[in-house]
């Protein structure tokens, strides 16, 4: 069971922010907690409910999908919100989780598939280039961008129409 980092003088930075989040006090956190921080969350959340295989997999696509948000973010908020991002720093370093679900289209149908190919010497049973393994990974951005809606890191709500 995991104790409330808060109370702690050494707690580390993730502990106070995931103590603050899984104690309800998320607010304080909103547009504070970088992309980074807040994929560290969901992955650890994640652990306790899935298989060892299975969470190998899913902390494979997150680290793609963080790949993702630093090759598109900034041109994302430039095309959203008019804000060009300082040259050499990584969006997900530097950024909220507003935008996260904004990058799931070109995802899914273009930088995943390319990065599957980088990786294509590893053994994936529910990530795959096939048409069933993608729409494993349709439902994996799916859960990813409403678990980023439910815990308030984003307003943005995904649909998902197969």
């Amino acid at each position: 069971m995991m104790t409330n980092a808060t109370h702690h003088e050494n707690a580390s930075p993730f502990e106070e922010t995931f103590s603050k989040i899984s104690s309800g006090r998320s607010n304080e956190m909103l547009g504070k907690t970088n992309c980074n921080k807040i994929l560290a969350i969901f992955l650890k959340e994640m652990k306790e409910y899935v298989q060892r295989e299975f969470y190998q997999e899913l902390v494979f696509f997150i680290l793609m999908y963080r790949k993702a948000l630093n090759e598109e973010g900034w041109q994302k908020l430039r095309e959203m919100k008019g804000i060009n991002g300082p040259a050499g720093l990584e969006f997900c370093n530097e950024n909220d989780g507003e935008l996260m679900p904004e990058i799931c289209n070109s995802f899914i149908l273009n930088l995943l598939p390319r990065y599957l190919e980088e990786y294509s010497e590893y053994e994936f049973l529910w990530l795959g280039l096939d048409d069933e393994r993608m729409k494993n990974a349709v439902f994996f951005t799916h859960h990813l961008c409403n678990w980023l809606f439910v815990n308030r890191f984003t307003k943005a709500r995904v649909s998902l129409d197969l």
